[in-house]
């Protein structure tokens, strides 16, 4: 059985990454059934990342949260550079 995307992956919608890491799930796993081994190391972390990053971009929709200071936040270079590095700081399958 191989789950992909959200099926797999349990991410929080803020992001809309359920599609995206169904493409990036397959991409990897296609590599590791190419190579014969588990490979998954890798993958692992980033979903680790982009789960994390998704809650917290979540925190505007949490009850009794200040959303506006939080959408504020979200225009530092912290939060700005968490989005460059989920859109650009893709790896490969391996």
């Amino acid at each position: 059985m191989l789950l992909l995307g959200a099926a797999a992956q349990a991410m929080v919608p803020a992001l809309g990454q359920g599609a995206t890491q169904a493409v990036g799930d397959g991409v990897i796993a296609g590599a590791v059934l190419a190579r014969g081994d588990d490979g998954s190391a890798a993958r692992d972390q980033r979903v680790a990342f982009v789960r994390a990053f998704a809650e917290d971009a979540s925190d505007t929709l949490i009850p009794g949260i200040d959303a506006v200071a939080g959408t504020h936040a979200k225009n530092g270079a912290g939060f700005r550079e968490q989005l460059r590095r989920l859109h650009v700081d893709v790896p490969g399958p391996g």
